[in-house]
This record gives C-alpha cells, sequence and structure tokens, in this order.
C-alpha cells in the first residue's frame, strides 16, 4: 500500500482480535475529529444512501485536497477520521490516482466491510464514492 497512514490504520484495526475492540478503536477515532460547521450539514454535503447522516465538504487548498467531514454515528466517524487522515494534503491528481487502489487494500487487509455492522460497512464504501466524486468535480 502506497499510503502509510492507512498502513498504520491497519496496524492498529488488526492488533486487536474481537470486533468490539474494533468498533472501540472507530469510536476512539472518531472522537478525535475536528468541530463541524453547522452551516455545512445541508443537501449538498450529505453523503446519500448513509443509514446516519454523513456531511462531508471538499476544497483545494494551494494544490492539496482538504477535507472536512462529520457523521451522527460515532463508529462512522471513526471511518471519516481514516479518510481525513490518509487522504487530506493529497493533491486531486494524487487522490484520483491512488485513493481506490489503497483503500481497496485497506478494507482486504482490515476485513472492514464484513467484519463490522453491514450498515456502517456500506456507509465506508459510500462515503469514499461521495469524495472521489466531489474531488473530481474540482478538476
Amino acid at each position: 500500500m502506497s499510503n502509510k497512514i492507512l498502513d498504520e490504520y491497519v496496524q492498529v484495526l488488526n492488533d486487536v482480535e474481537a470486533k468490539w475492540d474494533k468498533l472501540q478503536i472507530l469510536v476512539e477515532l472518531g472522537k478525535e475529529l475536528p468541530d463541524f460547521d453547522e452551516e455545512l450539514r445541508n443537501e449538498t454535503n450529505e453523503v446519500p444512501q448513509c443509514t446516519s447522516q454523513v456531511y462531508v465538504t471538499v476544497s483545494e487548498n494551494k494544490g492539496s485536497i482538504d477535507m472536512k467531514a462529520t457523521a451522527d454515528a460515532h463508529i462512522v466517524k471513526g471511518y471519516i477520521k481514516i479518510y481525513l487522515d490518509a487522504f487530506n494534503g493529497y493533491s486531486i491528481d494524487e487522490f484520483l490516482e491512488h485513493a481506490q487502489t489503497d483503500i481497496e487494500e485497506f478494507v482486504q487487509k482490515t476485513q472492514i466491510d464484513s467484519s463490522f455492522l453491514s450498515s456502517r460497512a456500506n456507509a465506508f464504501g459510500n462515503i469514499f464514492l461521495f469524495m472521489k466524486n466531489k474531488i473530481s468535480q474540482l478538476r
């Protein structure tokens, strides 16, 4: 995997075996998310097809992606923290060229799509697709 931050999260999530412990890690990660402006909680920024309410904004700052996001579900906030840590600072081209492969490898190594609640696992993929679409629009 070319993303060192995702590699670190693979290690953290795979260091524990119990599903409950992995969920607790995600909840703790979610608590680290920065505040999200209330006015950004709108239809334009809402991720569709998620059980919880998830909001994502994407902008470009000096050639780098700057994403902000939040959710009302603690586990989903953990997913968001992983995404923001892994991809904020990427250029648009870096993200579009590498992020899909990096996330697929991350999912394969952590089994995040099958080891957690299915509705939350779907959120992981939906959030990524939403981010990718928003980043593509910056091009």
